[in-house]
């Protein structure tokens, strides 16, 4: 088994293994759907790989699956991690890393001691909040704080940006001041909410506490909003001019440079920008998945050494 040869599955455009060649890894791709691949089909050798890493499809742990639920649809894929854990299993690596969505559970395979913890882009000094779930397992009994070799940010930047596909964060105190001037008013008087015949509200409101923290007020599309001070509790229709009011999408090279990139990434590919757009946000940044390689290389060194 050579320690430095690892298995990437759910690759797409593969960041995180592109931090792991970074760092010295050699990096051999599964299969995957961009590509018209399919891990279902895919079975590795055993004992060749030192490890495995990879992100399987999330949508099914996102925060937004109950309203995909809810509106009685069903997630594309459905749960892939059981794939991750059958390859894993195949395979029998010295070690496994797995990135995936906050809900996500943390895989069981038989042998290996998993450790999950939690980690965000902006921890690791960087401007991108993105908060994932990672999963490191080892083989044996003994689990393994991949945290303890992470080199975490001291102070996190005043300056904070969503994932790559959001819009951009407004932190600026006028533009907030702005917002809370037009939604806050003295009239404290509540207002019954009329229904139509079937029992379905005409007019709809959405509570909104008012302080320094609200970030994203664009994200208020509702015909009305309900703002709730600590003075008073106000609902103000949205005029309809402000409707389509949206805060500026950032460029393509900001994206990138969010993710770590250079503004010229996937230059060459076959795809149009918003099919870019999707293959970049699916991606782990470049910090992330560096900080995570540097860790794994601590702990893989120490293997190697028959220490812990």
């Amino acid at each position: 088994m050579n320690n430095n040869l690892v298995l990437s599955i759910f690759p797409g455009a593969d960041l995180l293994g592109k931090a792991f060649e970074q760092e010295g890894f050699c990096i051999v791709r599964g299969p995957d759907l961009l590509w018209g691949g399919d891990i279902r089909m895919f079975h590795p050798p055993a004992n060749v790989f030192g490890g495995i890493i990879g992100g399987p499809p999330c949508p099914e742990f996102s925060p937004l699956r109950s309203l995909i639920k809810a509106s009685g649809n069903i997630t594309k894929h459905g749960n892939m991690i059981p794939e991750f854990e059958r390859v894993v299993r195949e395979s029998k690596p010295q070690w496994f890393l797995m990135e995936e969505g906050v809900f996500a559970p943390i895989p069981k395979i038989s042998g290996y001691a998993v450790q999950g913890f939690y980690l965000s882009p902006i921890w690791l000094g960087e401007e991108q909040m993105r908060k994932r779930r990672i999963a490191f397992g080892i083989l044996g009994e003994q689990a393994i704080d991949l945290r303890k070799y992470i080199d975490y940010a001291v102070f996190e930047p005043l300056k904070r940006e969503f994932a790559v596909t959001s819009e951009p964060v407004r932190n600026d105190p006028i533009f907030k001041h702005r917002v809370r001037e037009y939604a806050v008013t003295s009239n404290a008087d509540p207002r019954p909410v009329a229904l139509n015949p079937g029992g379905k509200p005409k007019f709809r409101e959405r509570s909104v506490t008012t302080n320094d923290n609200m970030d994203r007020p664009g994200d208020l599309k509702m015909q009305a909003r309900a703002v709730t001070s600590r003075a008073n509790l106000t609902r103000v229709p949205i005029k309809e001019s402000n409707k389509s009011k949206r805060l500026p999408r950032r460029t393509w090279e900001e994206s990138c440079r969010l993710q770590g990139l250079p503004g010229d990434f996937l230059k060459e590919a076959p795809f149009t920008v918003e099919g870019k757009r999707q293959v970049l946000a699916n991606g782990v940044p470049l910090s992330m998945g560096l900080a995570l390689a540097v860790a794994i290389r601590k702990v893989s060194e120490g293997i190697v050494c028959g220490g812990r």
